[in-house]
């Protein structure tokens, strides 16, 4: 059951990362009031993950810190949302940071707009090598029911971060929307292309809040034997929604693209 009281639940998933709990955390707590919770999950680590989310979290008011076994990222965010309390939900990963600041005036926009069903946000991608560069949305800003301008820039593969949306926590639990925990690739656009079925508006705001760290030794960038499977899934997944939703060609053929690219 969710709590009215609770406005926004950000969920953040951890395997292995002493590295970077501090730097990601210490920008959340100063978020954390009375409307706004943290779920961290430590997914099975094997270092002092857990030991340092206990630690840093000791007397804080509103951050959870869930111990599973490992079940990877999908089945992470899977289990936080069934603890969440939030109207809204917002997902993080730990490698990665937000301003504190920005993220701030998202809270207070969501304080004060408190129907939306979709929230979408440019993000800033980079390290601190080589600096940041804003990545930019293809969308309208403010309120659109024009959905098929969504769905255009989702299978164009520019949505595919659940990090860069906030979603309503009853259209996620009401109708079962879950990561796919049988997929290391293509798993968050499949989720959330199984959300836009639900949807009748989405809202594009200019704040990017989020900082992406490209690692081209994360599990993301790496080649696996089984890729050629992943993306069979994943092609499966967008076809489903444009039968589903009775869309027209161009999706189809922009789908198509995944399989000869």
């Amino acid at each position: 059951m969710v709590d009215s009281q609770i406005l926004l639940s950000i969920i953040i998933p951890a395997f292995n990362a002493e590295n970077y709990i501090e730097k990601c955390i210490n920008r959340i707590v100063p978020l954390l009031d009375c409307d706004v919770e943290c779920i961290v999950v430590d997914d099975g680590s094997t270092d002092n993950t857990l030991k340092l989310l206990r630690n840093i979290s000791n007397n804080i008011v509103n951050i959870n810190i869930i111990s599973q076994n490992n079940t990877g990222v999908s089945g992470a965010r899977n289990n936080a949302l069934k603890k969440a309390n939030g109207k809204y939900i917002c997902y993080i990963d730990i490698d990665d940071v937000i301003d504190t600041g920005t993220l701030k005036k998202v809270i207070e926009y969501l304080r004060n707009n408190v129907s939306e069903e979709l929230v979408v946000f440019p993000h800033y991608e980079g390290n601190e090598s080589k600096g940041f560069i804003l990545k930019e949305q293809i969308l309208h800003e403010g309120k659109n029911t024009d959905l098929m301008e969504l769905y255009k820039a989702t299978f164009r593969q520019k949505l595919n971060e659940p990090w860069k949306k906030i979603f309503r926590a009853d259209i996620l639990l009401n109708n079962d929307v879950k990561f796919p925990t049988d997929m290391y690739m293509g798993e968050d656009l499949c989720m959330f292309v199984d959300y836009l079925q639900y949807i009748h508006c989405f809202t594009y705001i200019n704040l990017p809040y989020y900082y992406y760290y490209k690692n081209d030794d994360s599990a993301s960038a790496m080649i696996k034997t089984s890729f050629i499977e992943q993306e069979m899934k994943l092609y499966a997944c967008l076809e489903n929604f444009i039968q589903k939703q009775s869309l027209d060609r161009i999706l189809s053929q922009e789908n198509d693209r995944l399989l000869i690219t």
